[in-house]
């Protein structure tokens, strides 16, 4: 991830991507306040963020092709994820990624700052 005004902007695997569960990861180091969007695909790009977002900051990329996005907004600083992960035997090998791309938000609600978290590359198991 890239540094924001609230620190280094990190996502990490909570529990295993088991399917018929519920696969969780954690973003941490999000700017108050912020508005976050969850990025989900089967595909991984590195795009600097300044070229999509003129708030992008430095060494901030996208670094997931969206085939989902949630916005949602995070708490104290993080936002707890979760991907429902429905119990089919086909899915097991398949590869998704994951990131949360973040705007910090001034007083009145302008984005004054695009940050983002690494990528989390998830391959579905079973046990």
């Amino acid at each position: 991830g890239c540094q924001g005004t609230g620190g280094l902007n990190e996502l990490l695997a909570e529990s295993q991507p088991w399917i018929g569960t519920t696969f969780r990861s954690r973003a941490s180091g999000l700017a108050a306040p912020t508005l976050a969007v969850t990025v989900l695909g089967f595909a991984p790009m590195a795009v600097p963020l300044a070229q999509l977002l003129p708030q992008g900051l430095p060494g901030c990329a996208a670094l997931v092709q969206a085939t989902a996005v949630q916005f949602a907004v995070p708490a104290g600083g993080a936002l707890a994820l979760q991907v429902a992960l429905p119990y089919e035997p086909a899915l097991v090998g398949v590869t998704f990624h994951q990131q949360v791309i973040a705007g910090e938000l001034d007083m009145s609600g302008a984005i004054t700052a695009a940050t983002s978290t690494n990528a989390l590359r998830v391959t579905l198991g079973s046990y």
